[in-house]
């Protein structure tokens, strides 16, 4: 019996951003025209459109030899040589091909497979290995959740990164109905501790579900210029606090869309740590992407969220930085954030 690795082929590198993210940012508006939002992000509606899903890869092998005494194949796929903690998939050897997504960006992946009949393990397959692309941001696609990105792995200045696997940013759990996989992904891949729910308790619905295992906050929260009032800012103070403990981390923060009032917290964030504005941008337009609209740095919410943050200092890090500590955010409190952040 031999097993012969087909596809991925060995030192493959593949892209898993999604399909359509580079045309769809290449489509916005861009320039200094400042346009009427194409949303309303009081009451977001979701369309049938979605294309956050990251890209799969296709596994394929061939098996030389008698193939009726067998029992299984097993597929291990694993960010390491020694297959620590690999992801394991048990196939009818009758099947020769698997589709698989959610893989980490600007990683080396080695895979294998291990076939068995009744009494255990008979032949075992040479060790591939592939890289995936280094496209930011790093996207996942589980049901019941849509604009499900990874905060981290941007560029800040002085040429330093956003760690990742940190802070998950991302819709409702549940927003196209009851689904218990997400609550599952959340709590064994992702390993989330602290779920950071932006919306309104009207906002839930019987459909949506907790992360099982996480600490729960709801804060109520507006988005974009609306956060500058007395009320507004005593959320964020609290969000930023929870976000300056390093026992909250990983942190998955939601309202309904993952667009408007996730988007501002994740934008200020990204502002404090010293993102560069047009990254932070960017990463707001990414939201185009999922069911929920387009955002465009050219339309009014995103350019009034610009314009209130220069007006606390000359640029938006120092803006965003003068504006927590207005809520009440603490100068170490900040620099937690920094350090927890900043590889």
């Amino acid at each position: 019996m031999e097993i012969r690795l087909l596809s991925p082929v060995n030192n493959a590198v593949i892209e898993i951003i999604p399909a359509l993210q580079n045309e769809i940012l290449a489509s916005l508006p861009s320039g200094d025209t400042v346009l009427e939002n194409s949303f309303n992000w009081r009451a977001p509606v979701a369309s049938d459109k979605e294309n956050t899903t990251p890209r799969y890869i296709n596994f394929c092998w061939g098996l030389d030899g008698e193939l009726a005494n067998l029992f299984s194949i097993q597929l291990y796929i694993a960010d390491n040589a020694e297959f620590d903690n690999a992801e394991k998939h048990i196939i009818n050897p009758a099947e020769a091909f698997l589709s698989l997504n959610n893989f980490k960006r600007d990683t080396v992946y080695f895979w294998k497979m291990v076939a068995h009949d009744i009494d255990g393990p008979i032949c075992e397959s040479a060790v591939n290995t592939f890289k995936t692309g280094a496209a930011l941001p790093q996207w996942y696609k589980v049901s019941g959740v849509t604009n499900l990105r990874d905060v981290g792995g941007w560029k800040t200045e002085n040429n330093k990164t956003i760690k990742e696997g940190l802070a998950f940013r991302g819709s409702e759990i549940g927003f196209a109905g009851d689904d218990c996989l997400a609550v599952s992904f959340f709590k064994n891949k992702l390993g989330i501790k602290t779920e950071l729910d932006l919306r309104f308790e009207d906002e839930i619905t019987p459909f949506n579900k907790r992360i099982s295992g996480a600490d729960y906050y709801i804060f109520n929260i507006l988005a974009y210029g609306a956060i500058d009032t007395d009320e507004q800012k005593e959320k964020y103070r609290d969000i930023f606090k929870i976000l300056a403990n390093p026992d909250s981390y990983p942190v998955y923060l939601h309202c309904v869309a993952g667009a408007d009032r996730t988007g501002t917290v994740v934008a200020l964030l990204k502002a404090l740590l010293g993102v560069s504005p047009d990254d932070i941008a960017t990463d707001y337009e990414l939201t185009t992407m999922c069911p929920f609209g387009a955002r465009s740095r050219c339309q009014e919410a995103y350019h009034s969220f610009t314009e209130f943050l220069l007006s606390y200092g000359d640029t938006l890090k120092s803006g965003a930085e003068n504006y927590l500590l207005s809520c009440g955010v603490t100068k170490t409190e900040l620099q937690n954030i920094k350090k927890i952040f900043i590889a």
